[in-house]
């Protein structure tokens, strides 16, 4: 086969993973939104998106796939007097810092795209994972102002970015997100994740009261939530 024509089919399988992704999302978008509150969407994609195959070709899901390919690389140290394998990366610090390199090439070129909107994305998860939340809140922001409210990309970069603010402290800002969250019943996200993790916000504050009455409310109004148990077990502890 012609390396043109092997290039344009990456490009095409690339840019299949992308429109399926938002498929997954609209699909079952009350668990992604969790999954990406959790900031554990990185190791998601790099895990199962690659499974995914042609559809249309794009430059911007070309470059986008380029980080996906670092992201998803080994790691493996060099063995002594041998030289690392080819394409690896020693530690999982230097694998998310190359990726993170890529992932801003691609937000960065292609700002509106798709492509370019789940890549800033990325960049933002991996710059939490890297223990900089401050720089990834302010990620998740630039995807949140370039998407715009409704979008499928604002929802995911909101939830990524009060995880993010949380994880540097900033925890007005945090709280003030899950509790306008966990008060919208019938909103887009589940109320009862949004509480679970505004009781863990207030207890990373030092707000122990407003926990314990987070946690409570929970289990009243919730009793066949997913985190009862976990809720439950908050409760108890600090109600001792």
């Amino acid at each position: 086969m012609k390396t043109t024509e092997r290039h344009r089919l990456k490009e095409n399988e690339v840019a299949y993973m992308i429109d399926h992704a938002l498929e997954v999302w609209g699909t079952n978008r009350q668990r992604a939104l969790w999954i990406s509150l959790a900031v554990v969407v990185v190791a998601a994609v790099a895990g199962g998106y690659w499974l995914w195959s042609a559809r249309t070709a794009s430059k911007s899901g070309a470059l986008f796939g380029e980080a996906m390919t670092v992201l998803d690389s080994p790691v493996a140290a060099a063995a002594p007097g041998k030289p690392a394998p080819a394409g690896s990366y020693p530690t999982d610090k230097a694998r998310m810092e190359a990726a993170l390199t890529k992932f801003v090439v691609a937000a960065e070129s292609y700002p509106t795209s798709k492509a370019g909107l789940l890549a800033r994305n990325q960049a933002a998860g991996i710059l939490v994972l890297l223990d900089r939340p401050a720089e990834g809140a302010k990620r998740y922001q630039e995807v949140m102002d370039l998407a715009g409210q409704g979008s499928i990309y604002y929802e995911m970069a909101r939830l990524g970015k009060v995880s993010a603010q949380a994880q540097a402290s900033q925890f007005d800002e945090a709280i003030s997100t899950f509790q306008t969250l966990s008060a919208n019943k019938d909103g887009e996200v589940p109320a009862d994740a949004m509480l679970m993790q505004l009781g863990r916000v207030y207890l990373m504050a030092g707000k122990v009261t407003e926990a314990r009455q987070t946690f409570r409310k929970l289990l009243d109004e919730y009793p066949q939530s997913p985190f009862v148990t976990e809720a439950k077990r908050e409760f108890d502890q600090l109600s001792l």
